[in-house]
């Protein structure tokens, strides 16, 4: 980021995932004021998602149980998808007008979070579910829960085979999900605790 130039938007439930400088810190438990006073950041919006408020600035909010935490964006609706783990939900906010529009129920404790480019449907890690659930964004329900490994957390899209890669922390394994069936195809043994997890478009592999 060069200087103070570039804006970015901040959707936040526990904690900004930046550390720009000392940010204020809202308390929920008080009717919600906009904190205004860093001069030193980046940040232009902070989106607080339990009470749908978007305000100025950086904000960090400790109380409001929601906890958001993996992030993806779907180019068919334009609507942005966040996992909040504290909460059990996806919260679907429209970036046009930076609300909350819907909130989905998954399973317990949802982290990782991807969007399939062919079938246009969202898949989302729950954790201690040990499922990942597939939401139809034409509907913002969700259509299956699919079994795979102990905790998973992390997941992937392989556009070459169109396979979809979920890292599982307590199996020691990526489960691998077929999107044309939503049924896991392979399991593969890897290292302990796997969490994130990535494609490389240069030479197709997984990491």
């Amino acid at each position: 980021m060069a200087g103070n130039s570039a804006r970015i938007a901040v959707i936040i439930g526990v904690l900004v995932l930046m550390s720009l400088s000392v940010l204020p810190v809202l308390n929920l438990s008080a009717p919600a004021v906009a904190q205004t006073n860093n001069t030193a950041g980046a940040v232009k919006y902070t989106l607080i998602l339990d009470n749908n408020t978007l305000l100025p600035g950086d904000v960090v909010a400790y109380t409001n149980g929601i906890e958001p935490w993996g992030i993806t964006y779907d180019p068919q609706n334009g609507y942005i998808y966040v996992t909040d783990r504290g909460s059990n939900t996806v919260s679907v906010i429209n970036p046009s007008t930076d609300e909350v529009v819907a909130i989905i129920p998954v399973g317990r404790f949802p982290l990782g979070i991807v969007y399939d480019p062919q079938n246009g449907y969202i898949y989302v890690a729950n954790n201690r579910s040990d499922t990942v659930s597939v939401i139809d964004p034409a509907t913002n329900k969700v259509i299956a829960n699919i079994p795979v490994g102990s905790s998973p957390h992390g997941i992937a899209y392989d556009p070459q085979n169109g396979y979809l890669y979920v890292t599982n922390c307590g199996s020691e394994s990526v489960s691998v999900i077929n999107p044309s069936t939503n049924t896991v195809i392979a399991n593969i043994s890897v290292g302990r605790s796997p969490e994130g997890i990535a494609f490389d478009p240069q030479n197709g592999y997984i990491y």
